[in-house]
């Protein structure tokens, strides 16, 4: 249990699996960066309970997610189940060729999603 997290860097660590249970009980987390592992899958699930808030120069800077430079292939339906809003989804460089609507589960918005670099 980490109640109080509010940003995690876990970048180039060779990560091959991301676990739904990861975050269930770290509500404040605000930043994931998970760039440059080899993780394959986005679980159903996998950023159930995140709400955290970072404000920045008075500014408030919503959930940001970084799993670029990773080998995902498959987006589980439901991944994105349990978060409504999203800053930064940035899946960039991976191997994902498709994403289906039930993927996004709950995620009514993100600001900025890259996705360029896929197959």
């Amino acid at each position: 249990d980490m109640p109080n997290l509010r940003i995690l860097f876990l970048n180039e660590n060779k990560l091959t699996v991301w676990s739904s249970d990861w975050f269930k009980r770290s509500p404040q987390v605000s930043v994931l960066n998970f760039e440059y592992n080899v993780i394959t899958t986005i679980p159903f699930r996998s950023l159930q309970n995140i709400n955290g808030e970072l404000w920045l120069e008075n500014v408030k800077v919503e959930v940001n997610v970084q799993l670029n430079d990773n080998k995902i292939r498959k987006i589980e339906d439901g991944a994105f189940e349990g978060i409504e809003k999203l800053g930064w989804l940035f899946l960039h460089r991976n191997e994902i060729e498709d994403i289906g609507e039930e993927s996004l589960g709950s995620l009514k918005s993100v600001e900025w999603v890259r996705l360029d670099n896929n197959k």
